[in-house]
């Protein structure tokens, strides 16, 4: 009796039932090699059409394997390149936050550092078309990492709280990406201190 079984295009099963000795041989022919393998008892197992008998020849990935673990793969390269990705955006964030707090600082300290009755320090609520909001101070310009000359642009607020006493308002703004002044949505930084005569 004799059982031939196809491989996959790689190669065949063939089994023998030694009617003798009542053993089971797997025969393996592939390009790779041939191999042997014996069973003894054969008259006690049952085979049908469906039985699969292993051969080291046989293994291996399928091509529907491959696809699947390189869909995987790339779904994980995916993940991987966006958590990087919002990393270095988080990160310019916080470079351009930093820059924004050494403006405001520079800003607040040119104007600590004129006469009390200097116009610098003129009472914006009498702006025109500005009364009590921000007025525009000036724009300064930094390079920052590959960007040159990445625009801040300061503002201030002055109220005169009595004849003694000026409230100092001084606020960055910049745009990165969607937050932007036409979309009503910019960064800022606001500082603000009290300067006395």
């Amino acid at each position: 009796m004799q059982i031939i079984v196809l491989l996959n295009k790689k190669g065949f099963r063939k089994i023998d039932i030694d009617n003798q000795t009542s053993n089971l041989i797997c025969h393996c022919e592939h390009p790779k090699g041939a191999w042997q393998s014996r069973f003894k008892n054969a008259r006690l197992l049952r085979f049908t059409r469906n039985d699969n008998f292993l051969c080291p020849f046989s293994g291996g990935f399928t091509l529907v394997e491959v696809l699947i673990a390189l869909v995987v793969t790339l779904v994980v390269f995916l993940a991987l390149m966006q958590t990087a990705l919002v990393g270095i955006d988080s990160n310019m964030i916080n470079i351009l936050r930093d820059e924004a707090v050494s403006i405001a600082d520079e800003r607040m300290s040119a104007h600590r550092n004129v006469s009390f009755d200097d116009i610098l320090l003129t009472d914006t609520n009498g702006a025109p078309n500005n009364p009590g909001n921000f007025v525009a101070d000036t724009t300064i310009q930094r390079d920052v990492r590959n960007i040159n000359n990445f625009p801040f642009t300061s503002m201030k607020r002055i109220d005169d709280l009595n004849d003694d006493n000026k409230l100092v308002e001084i606020q960055i703004t910049w745009e990165w990406k969607e937050k932007t002044v036409a979309n009503g949505d910019p960064y800022t930084h606001t500082i603000s201190t009290i300067v006395r005569r």
